[in-house]
């Protein structure tokens, strides 16, 4: 009863959509490998102080931690860049398989530019559950320079959790058709002290 939901729609759907996408078979291969587990997709995108868009990073890399210590990386956006732009082959959202339990971001990582350290968001993750977590936003004011750790910021910020953008909808749903219209939401819940903290 328990068992991953993804193993029944997974092949029962399939004579309603296309051949799963290579996403949706890694994701029935982990599902199958780890019965108790859940599926999750999520977004993070950046605000720097004073900018009215998203802070461009060539991958942003989350570290989900559960209540147990296991930490996993999920990468929730990939954007190699051309001229100062996002090129067309970008991907927004990620998705992740994971044990059920309770979790919690404790570092984001904005490639080739910042990392945050900190507790930004926590969920909870049941068996069988497909969730789209939402969107982490974090709205921060870089601090000074620090030519020991470069990469950590180490300014303030602020956290909330939106929708998933159209952006992220639109990449997931053709990079994860059939798991991604199975997601129900059920948003993390961002930290309530300012972030990221030194």
């Amino acid at each position: 009863m328990k068992r991953l939901i993804l193993l029944f729609w997974l092949v029962s759907v399939q004579t309603v959509f296309a051949e799963p996408t290579e996403i949706d078979q890694r994701i029935l291969k982990a599902a199958r490998a780890n019965p108790t587990a859940g599926l999750i997709f999520m977004e993070v995108k950046f605000h720097e102080s004073g900018s009215t868009t998203p802070k461009i990073c060539q991958k942003i890399w989350v570290t989900v931690v559960s209540d147990q210590g296991k930490a996993t990386l999920v990468i929730t956006q990939a954007s190699p860049t051309l001229f100062g732009r996002a090129a067309e082959s970008s991907t927004y959202g990620g998705p992740a398989v994971l044990l059920e339990g309770v979790y919690t971001i404790t570092s984001i990582l904005c490639e080739g530019s910042t990392r945050f350290p900190g507790q930004f968001a926590r969920f909870a993750l049941r068996a069988g559950q497909v969730l789209n977590l939402g969107c982490l936003v974090v709205d921060y004011k870089r601090g000074p320079f620090n030519p020991f750790s470069p990469t950590r910021s180490t300014g303030q910020g602020q956290l909330r959790v939106e929708d998933l953008s159209p952006l992220a909808v639109a990449s997931l749903t053709q990079r994860a058709p059939v798991a991604f219209s199975k997601a129900v939401k059920r948003y993390m819940t961002a930290a309530q002290a300012k972030k990221p903290q030194p």
